[in-house]
């Protein structure tokens, strides 16, 4: 399977626990609680996945 980078520098391993999918940081710690618990598919875990690091990833500022 894939992993995930978060803008922070930590990565985020999904795995199979029976038919179900989980996610967890390779390094430990808590996951965000939009990221929490289980996913049904593979492809519901990816996309919460890549909302999270989108909607979390630094957005540049504006020069003025």
């Amino acid at each position: 399977m894939l992993t995930f980078e978060t803008p922070g520098g930590k990565v985020i391993k999904p795995y199979y626990d029976g038919h179900l999918v989980r996610l967890k940081f390779t390094t430990g710690g808590e996951l965000p609680a939009c990221l929490a618990g289980v996913y049904t598919s593979w492809i519901q875990a990816k996309t919460s996945v890549e909302k999270y690091i989108d909607t979390s990833a630094p957005k540049p500022k504006d020069k003025a």
